[in-house]
């Protein structure tokens, strides 16, 4: 997990700065002073928890966490204010809000807190004897060959680990991944186009769709495409 602190006063900066440390000095940590350049910074680099203050010169935090919050892969947001007279502007953007002056017992909460939603959207599997860490956001598909699944990434990377297509379909089933084929289930949300038999996901890769899963395939893809969350 890598964490941005986005503070324009230098003192509150360096306490969130500190309490990171406390709680676990492992984890990266990015400093800003202002919103532009952290957004910047999001133009090739990504962290996965950002504190902002809200009450920055422009842009102030309410507008940088919005621009964040519609990224494709959005961090979570925490907004740190001396008033929470701007909590209700921010609702749907962050996490949580943190009060200032910021007390480590809160920190810690929000920062376990954080943890849990982060771990929850990625999955760790073991890859030639490494252990790897793939957000589940960037897989497109994945397959079983001979006891063994195949992930393919959007940007057509391809990680191999030991197991079933039920063992992942099982951790996966809730972030619209379903299966059209018996040897393979894909990321509905990389989709590109579809006919009765075949499946372009956005990279370009091609994937069956089984005779037998064929009517339970499309009418599943329908009620995605119609924003059913129930499936």
């Amino acid at each position: 997990m890598k964490v941005a602190i986005c503070d324009d006063d230098m003192r509150d900066l360096a306490r969130l700065e500190q309490f990171c440390l406390r709680f676990d000095n492992r984890i990266p940590i990015g400093r800003f002073t202002d919103g532009m350049s952290l957004l910047k910074t999001y133009e090739y680099d990504f962290y996965d928890l950002v504190f902002l203050d809200i009450e920055m010169s422009a842009p102030n935090g309410l507008i940088v966490g919005k621009e964040l919050a519609g990224r494709e892969v959005p961090p979570l947001i925490v907004f740190t204010t001396q008033s929470l007279n701007y909590a209700v502007r921010g609702y749907g953007i962050a996490m949580r809000y943190l009060p200032k002056p910021v007390e480590f017992d809160t920190f810690s909460g929000v920062m376990r807190m954080a943890m849990e939603k982060i771990a929850a959207q990625k999955l760790t599997i073991s890859c030639g004897g490494t252990t790897v860490v793939l957000p589940i956001c960037d897989i497109s598909y994945f397959e079983v060959i001979h006891h063994e699944v195949i992930f393919h990434m959007k940007d057509s990377r391809i990680y191999s680990t030991r197991g079933s297509l039920t063992d992942f379909m099982d951790k996966l089933a809730r972030f619209w991944f379903i299966q059209p084929h018996k040897s393979y289930c894909v990321n509905m949300d990389h989709i590109d186009r579809l006919t009765r038999q075949t499946i372009t996901m956005t990279n370009g890769e091609i994937v069956p769709i089984g005779r037998s899963m064929r009517d339970s395939f499309h009418h599943r893809f329908d009620l995605y495409l119609k924003g059913n969350s129930t499936l």
